[in-house]
């Protein structure tokens, strides 16, 4: 990734729009993961809320986030489970920026 970026300005970015103006969507995927029980609002919401730094960053394959770039960042889980979630800046459909999660997941020996 040849893009520069501050990563405590964009975490706390990402911090602001999740934990405070709560201008966040989620995928169907993370939807579905919340059905069976394994994850909440609340669980991803305090996973961002207590983050340190970001993880990892990629590129946005789609194309619609104004960055190009996915955000990895882990924490834990309300109840202290290892957790992680990827997201990314998107325009809602009133213009507005909000950060959209495409997936947010316990973490397994696999997501290490």
């Amino acid at each position: 990734m040849s893009k520069n970026v501050d990563v405590t300005q964009t975490l706390n970015k990402i911090k602001n729009l999740v934990c405070i103006e709560k201008k966040y969507s989620i995928t169907k995927h993370i939807i579905t993961y919340m059905e069976k029980g394994k994850c909440s609002f609340e669980d991803i919401e305090h996973c961002i809320q207590k983050a340190k730094t970001i993880h990892g960053m990629g590129v946005d394959v789609f194309g619609d986030s104004p960055d190009g770039i996915l955000y990895t960042i882990r924490g834990k889980t309300k109840i202290g489970q290892e957790f992680y979630t990827t997201g990314k800046f998107i325009k809602s459909n009133d213009g507005e920026e909000i950060y959209f999660f495409i997936t947010a997941h316990q973490t397994d020996k696999n997501h290490k």
